[in-house]
């Protein structure tokens, strides 16, 4: 019996508690986000936001959402400068242990508080799907997890020394948690840490190359599970020369023989971890074909879609059995935007959501954001109980607006997805960005499967027609504010669109790990005319 499945199986028996209250709070939703609710607002009344808000006498949600008006980063931006200045009791009274940067497809970093409330918060909601997870798949706890790894920042803090970011991503954990980590993880961060950026994917590689038994991937999204499977090919050298794995009791010559071998990347990674069974990934929104080429690679492996994440807040997780992932109503309290009506201050609650109806998610968290849209936008597939099971669509946040179109990330998303559904294209990647030239126009890049091209002016067409389901889109063509949409499809010899967009990313920045596919870039691109 290894130390991997008595961690792993310790690690489920102490989340067990977790899914019982999860699956009991599932027959009572309204209860349950009411008593999340009440829990908030008496925790912070004493903040200086819960006093201006007189939380300590709002009595039902509905003097909530009157008291407090709906939220976006913005709002919460002078109250969180005060916390990086120093102060305390601002947004809540539980003490902000650190600033989370967050690393967004576009835009500025921001910084979301964190404090050992919204800790729990997450935690409630891990828990719960590790015990599933682990209960339904047994053969998981037998060998160890590859989770993917943010490197640890360097020590940054504010002007007044509150911490930036966390030394280890397994800080979201629970101390139990934390300690199944060093047993089963098959890559802990200590191995990652300090190794030049560059080099962060390969020296992974040469980590996991030493997991044999290795029988789980959680990432976030499927393009750096893809990215890491190249370096089998792409790196081999690097990977030969680097292998130092007679100290770890793995076998250096079946190792040596499987990277010298003419064999596919699939294969390849089948014979050098062959009892891995399961992905934890994005599956839904613009990740739908990176996973879909996963799925290609792997056909043996289950890919359980990943629930949705973000540094703000812990808004669902996947139920083995139950698709698409359920609602984590004991982590936060949750109101919804439908996404067919106007009326913007108009919100449903958790109980009241309608099958097959579109929203835009709004939290309210212990780490001291109200009301708080996150611009994920979601669509209701079905219940657990009482419990909404939910499907990421796309972010609503992002809008390019060059002459008065102002295009969305959801609306082009689906323009995209009609466009490629229309023509039946399965591409690995599609966006759309703003170019410069008199007038600005629009591209779109597109990377599709070897095997398959296209006449690009068909499918540049097709595009058009959709996105001119936009009126302003289609009148800034119509009357020369805008020249027709282009198409790009890359070029098979050389790099992909995909791989030019995690370049410029990386030039902007971000983690590779942290990238994110996406819809619309809103950032010019001034190379191109």
């Amino acid at each position: 019996m290894s130390l991997a499945y008595l961690a792993n199986t310790g690690w489920m028996f102490s989340c067990r508690s977790a899914l019982k209250e999860f699956d009991r709070s599932t027959r009572d939703v309204a209860a349950t986000q009411r008593a999340i609710l009440t829990n908030v607002l008496s925790s912070n009344a004493r903040s200086d936001f819960g006093r201006k808000h007189h939380f300590d006498s709002l009595r039902a949600t509905a003097e909530f959402r009157s008291s407090v008006s709906l939220g976006t980063y913005q709002s919460h931006a002078p109250w969180i400068d005060r916390i990086a200045a120093g102060e305390h009791g601002v947004l809540t009274s539980d003490p902000v242990q650190l600033l989370q940067p967050t690393s967004g497809s576009s835009g500025a970093r921001k910084l979301i508080p964190y404090t050992d409330s919204l800790r729990r918060q997450f935690q409630s909601g891990i828990d719960a799907w590790i015990a599933n997870l682990f209960s339904k798949r047994p053969n998981l706890r037998k060998g160890r997890s590859y989770w993917s790894i943010t490197p640890s920042m360097d020590d940054q803090r504010t002007e007044a020394g509150l911490k930036i970011g966390f030394d280890d991503d397994s800080q979201y954990l629970g101390w139990l948690g934390r300690i199944a980590a060093r047993y089963a993880l098959a890559v802990q961060s200590s191995m990652i840490n300090g190794v030049r950026v560059e080099d962060t994917l390969r020296t992974t590689v040469l980590e996991l190359l030493s997991a044999r038994d290795m029988t789980l991937v959680s990432v976030w999204s499927p393009t750096y599970l893809l990215s890491l499977l190249r370096m089998l090919q792409e790196e081999k050298t690097w990977l030969l020369k680097n292998l130092r794995l007679d100290a770890r009791n793995v076998s250096t010559c079946s190792v040596q023989r499987i990277l010298e071998s003419s064999a596919s990347v699939g294969e390849k990674a089948k014979l050098l971890w062959p009892d891995l069974s399961l992905i934890s990934c994005w599956t839904d929104g613009p990740s739908v074909g990176f996973a879909g080429r996963l799925r290609d690679l792997l056909p043996d492996v289950e890919i359980q879609p990943k629930g949705l994440i973000s540094t703000e807040a812990f808004v669902s997780f996947p139920l083995v059995d139950h698709e698409p992932s359920a609602l984590s109503v004991r982590s936060h309290f949750y109101e919804f935007i439908p996404l067919d009506d106007d009326t913007t201050d108009c919100t449903y609650l958790a109980h009241e959501l309608d099958r097959d109806r579109q929203y835009r998610v709004v939290v309210t968290t212990g780490g001291g954001l109200y009301r708080y849209q996150t611009g994920d936008i979601i669509s209701v597939e079905g219940f657990y109980n009482e419990c909404p099971l939910i499907r990421f669509i796309g972010r609503g946040g992002s809008v390019s607006d060059l002459v008065g179109e102002k295009l969305s990330d959801d609306f082009v998303a689906q323009a995209i997805n009609n466009t490629m559904q229309s023509l039946k294209l399965n591409p690995s990647f599609a966006y759309i960005v703003p170019i410069n030239g008199e007038p600005p126009a629009y591209c779109m890049r597109v990377d599709l499967q070897e095997d398959r091209r296209i006449d690009s002016e068909i499918l540049r067409k097709t595009m058009e027609s959709e996105l001119s389901k936009n009126p302003y889109y289609d009148h800034a063509v119509r009357v020369g504010q805008l020249r027709p949409l282009e198409v790009s499809l890359s070029d098979l010899s050389g790099p992909s669109h995909w791989e030019l967009y995690q370049s410029k990313r990386l030039r902007d920045g971000v983690r590779r790990g942290d990238i994110k596919p996406i819809s619309l870039d809103t950032q010019i691109d001034t190379q191109h005319r």
